[in-house]
């Protein structure tokens, strides 16, 4: 039997493909921003480079302490933290540095609280989906209030202004609320919702919609399109053709705005042609299937939504990045996980990373974590197809017919089919009835021991052990 004693604890699988991603991420940043750093910012060679480093070593620490954490604590404080996020995107909007015409730092351009928020708001719902149980039916209960927290959380984010992020979180957290249990009534008002809301925003930030014309007008070639960035990445792409032009060998990343953060992918399609461009890709798959897996072992609810959340948030991330680097979506200046340039963004993919881990060591039979308040049950419902929170049971606050109908008195519901009764009297018959056929009647248990000393022939009873 596999016991608590023999359960990892680093999920090394996980640990392979995020160590290879961080690892192709710091020789691009150094193959693409080498040149720009002397020839445009009059710096070190390795500058760029060295601070991706050292952001590495935070990060790694980051992910162990995550990992060494039980997750469950995270349950117990996502409503504080949500609280500080809350406020560090209040301070960003107040005292924030205005870079490119956008405050979205704090602490001199190391900080984006924004980033924080995409994990914290995984957590919060996480917790917040599975203490409600089959109470995100209602209306009232579910699709109500989690609507208000997440339009906060993303209008302050919107406000910044950062659009690709506020979707990134608005997309995530309506995914997890769907397979928390979500009814597809509420599933197609969210989307409703959402759809207006985007198209009030392009009214709003005419360089949103214009990126969207853009993107449509190149017709999925960006060296096409009239934006002269999307050019760049598609230029790099068919630059490097079929094999790519060999690490350090690009030539358009000289002359490209930021490719070791937005263009990144860009310039390993230059660098190393099509095989390079899907081993990442294949990269990324893996880490899908292993999170997802995680997920679907959990021990609890929370750790699934919390698990499922991390992955597709990651994975979500990933495609809008490559998307608009190929010219199948919007420009965003989204960051590619684990590869591009950043020090907040590579901090808080660790960590969730990290919570992985964690997650992972309370599977199966050889759960590590000990004490942890399970607020909904995982099952798979076979109608659907597809995993939920909490199994089929009557809506909290909803009176039965048979209540209403008799003006509030409660009446007991019949035994089941086959149901004992422990006075000793055998069920009533509307009680043995189901199907229209009359279940047979079952001694009670004294009689059943009183007829096995009879047999055995022994003059009392025998006693339950």
């Amino acid at each position: 039997m596999k016991t608590a004693k023999n359960v990892a604890l680093l999920d090394y699988g996980l640990l392979v493909l995020t160590a290879t991603l961080i690892g192709i991420g710091f020789i691009m940043i150094f193959s693409s921003s080498y040149q720009q750093s002397v020839m445009r910012f009059e710096l070190s060679p390795t500058y760029f480079a060295q601070r991706q480093l050292q952001w590495i070593v935070v990060g790694t620490v980051a992910m162990l302490a995550c990992a060494l954490v039980n997750y469950h604590l995270l349950e117990r404080y996502a409503t504080p933290l949500l609280g500080t996020i809350l406020l560090l995107l209040v301070a960003v909007l107040l005292f924030g540095e205005d870079i490119y015409g956008a405050r979205r730092t704090l602490a001199g351009g190391s900080v984006q609280p924004g980033e924080a928020a995409k994990l914290i708001m995984i957590i919060y719902a996480s917790a917040w989906l599975t203490s409600k149980g089959e109470k995100i039916k209602l209306i009232s209960y579910g699709l109500l209030p989690f609507s208000v927290v997440l339009g906060i959380v993303a209008g302050l984010i919107i406000l910044e202004p950062n659009l690709s992020t506020a979707l990134l979180i608005t997309i995530t957290a309506m995914t997890m609320f769907f397979i928390a249990g979500a009814t597809l009534r509420q599933v197609i008002v969210c989307v409703a919702i959402f759809l207006l809301t985007c198209g009030l925003l392009f009214t709003r930030y005419p360089h949103a919609r214009e990126r969207i014309t853009q993107m449509i007008s190149a017709g999925g070639d960006p060296s096409q399109g009239t934006n002269e960035q999307a050019q760049q990445f598609g230029d790099a792409f068919k630059n490097g053709g079929l094999l790519g032009r060999g690490l350090g060998n690009g030539d358009l990343k000289t002359n490209m705005p930021l490719p070791w953060t937005d263009g990144i992918v860009s310039v390993i399609g230059e660098e190393f042609g099509l095989p390079g461009t899907l081993f990442v890709v294949a990269l990324y798959l893996g880490l899908t299937f292993r999170g997802l897996r995680i997920a679907s072992q959990a021990a609890d609810g929370f750790g699934f939504l919390l698990a499922f959340g991390i992955t597709i948030w990651l994975v979500y991330q990933a495609i809008v990045h490559v998307a608009a680097a190929t010219g199948l979506g919007p420009l965003t200046g989204v960051t590619l996980p684990f590869v591009s340039y950043g020090g907040s963004s590579l901090v808080i993919n660790m960590s969730a990373i990290g919570i992985l881990m964690s997650i992972a060591q309370g599977t199966g039979q050889g759960k590590n974590w000990k004490g942890a308040a399970v607020n909904a049950r995982f099952d798979f419902w076979r109608g659907y197809g597809r995993p939920r929170l909490s199994g089929p049971r009557r809506l909290p606050g909803t009176a039965s017919t048979t209540r209403r109908r008799t003006g509030g008195r409660h009446i007991p519901r019949p035994a089941p089919r086959g149901a004992v009764i422990s006075s000793g009297r055998a069920a009533p018959r509307s009680a043995a009835v189901s199907g229209g056929r009359a279940a047979p009647r079952r001694a009670a248990p004294r009689r059943q021991l009183a007829a096995a000393a009879r047999l055995f022939g022994r003059r009392r009873p025998l006693r339950r052990q």
